[in-house]
């Protein structure tokens, strides 16, 4: 029997490549995302442990100057603290459109894996088939000769 060959296992090749592609692209973007929120958790540390500063000082007697220095930074850090939640959100829409790229690929790769374990099936159940009839042709051409033949126990 010859031998199994697959041909479509080129284009199987590229939709493995393109699967990998976009995990590597999923994972990228799910490591963006997860840095853009720990930057965000920090700067919220940041932002709470200036307030409370600024609390304790008040109580304590903070010039008017202080206040308005120490709520101005409190001012930048609320700005950056919006601009990061807009960069978490941007980061966590290009995670969705990975993950439905990577979703699409395996599932174009997977309808490749179907048809080769179809074809190979086909090609072992023909392969069974034919050594099936050259042995009944050994068995049959054995018994025209006078050969003897094994008894089944």
């Amino acid at each position: 029997m010859k031998r199994f060959r697959f041909s479509l296992s080129a284009v199987q090749d590229v939709r493995a490549a393109e699967e990998q592609s976009a995990q590597k692209v999923f994972a990228d973007a799910v490591r963006a995302c997860e840095e853009a929120a720990v930057r965000l958790m920090a700067l919220d540390r940041d932002l709470q442990n200036v307030w409370d500063g600024m609390r304790n000082s008040a109580v304590q007697g903070m010039r008017a100057d202080q206040m308005r220095h120490a709520h101005s930074w409190c001012l930048v850090l609320e700005d950056t603290q919006k601009q990061l939640a807009k960069e978490l959100s941007e980061h966590q829409r290009h995670v969705d459109v990975a993950h439905a790229a990577l979703q699409q690929a395996t599932r174009r790769r997977e309808v490749l894996d179907r048809i080769f374990r179809k074809h190979r099936r086909a090609h072992e159940y023909a392969a069974q088939a034919e050594d099936q009839k050259f042995l009944d042709e050994i068995a049959t051409r054995g018994a025209w000769h006078g050969v003897p033949q094994l008894e089944a126990a």
